[in-house]
């Protein structure tokens, strides 16, 4: 297994260019930095190449304690 950490892949192209050299993604999500319109576009991305998106990450969120 090898992976491929890259800065934020915000258009297609680079998308593109990244997929070729993965079967799978694992989507990291910067908690109050990425919207919800931003995580929509880039699975959207993700699905239009064609490859498996594993899972997704939730980096910097804050726990709150209900009860």
């Amino acid at each position: 297994t090898v992976i491929i950490d890259s800065p934020p892949l915000n258009n297609e192209t680079d998308m593109l260019m990244l997929s070729e050299a993965m079967d799978a993604g694992l989507y990291v999500i910067a908690s109050k930095k990425t919207g919800f319109a931003g995580v929509d576009r880039t699975i959207s991305m993700f699905h239009s190449i064609a490859k498996v998106l594993s899972g997704a990450v939730l980096t910097n969120a804050r726990s709150r304690t209900i009860g």
